[in-house]
């Protein structure tokens, strides 16, 4: 008996030194917890060699701080607590969506192909394009800029910078420049899009419902304005 216990030990020791440079979690053996993984694929993003104890498999998701409630920087997390929202803003951000600029998991959620998103508080709100925005507390979206908390912009705030808050098709976000030598912004005190554009020589009424003020509506105007001159100038001359 005595012999076969040292033999026995002798194989064990000859596995433990081949296997010596294996994690001793996916090492062959029959005392091993369960080596199985949280995650079928980890990479960026993922704490491979953090335990989940709720799963019983190895891997945690790492969770962007920005997605946190209460979080000053990304932390991985086990699934339960991810799939109970603990401590998640689940409203607001996506965490099955991979943030590529903090290598973790929680993208603030957009609507409308990108022109609307949440701010801090669960409010909707819109998107604006880059450099639209001059103060207040910003964040970006995969598509622009938003005030994640405060004040949004108002009509003549943007005005003042030379924006109105039309969406822009071309980039699906909010906020058109509209040069101030040959535009002027018109506000009331409740509508944050302008009532009226001024326009060179002339007004043009900005009740388009929802589509923009292009190029061809100018040249339209301006055409007018043309025809207008030329009739008005035969008539003084023939007199």
């Amino acid at each position: 008996m005595k012999h076969t216990l040292f033999i026995l030990t002798i194989l064990f020791m000859g596995v433990c030194t081949a296997n010596a440079a294996t994690p001793w979690w996916e090492q062959p053996t029959v005392c091993r917890l369960n080596p199985s993984k949280c995650y079928a694929n980890m990479g960026a993003g993922f704490e491979s060699e953090m335990w989940d104890k709720s799963g019983q498999c190895w891997g945690q998701k790492i969770i962007c701080s920005n997605a946190l409630i209460n979080g000053d920087e990304n932390i991985p997390m086990e699934r339960k607590d991810i799939s109970n929202n603990k401590n998640i803003k689940y409203k607001i951000f996506d965490t099955d969506e991979y943030s590529s600029n903090g290598d973790c998991f929680g993208v603030r959620i957009t609507t409308q192909n990108g022109a609307y998103s949440f701010d801090d508080n669960g409010n909707s709100v819109r998107v604006w394009c880059p450099g639209v925005l001059s103060g207040g507390n910003i964040t970006e979206t995969d598509n622009g800029e938003i005030i994640v908390s405060g004040a949004q912009p108002t009509c003549r705030e943007l005005a003042s910078d030379g924006y109105i808050a039309t969406l822009n098709s071309d980039s699906g976000c909010h906020g058109k420049r509209m040069n101030p030598d040959e535009y002027y912004i018109q506000c009331n005190s409740r509508d944050l899009e302008p009532e009226t554009l001024v326009v060179l020589n002339g007004a043009y009424d900005y009740s388009t419902n929802g589509t923009e003020f292009t190029l061809n509506d100018a040249n339209k105007i301006f055409d007018k304005m043309i025809q207008s001159s030329a009739s008005r100038r035969e008539k003084y001359t023939e007199q």
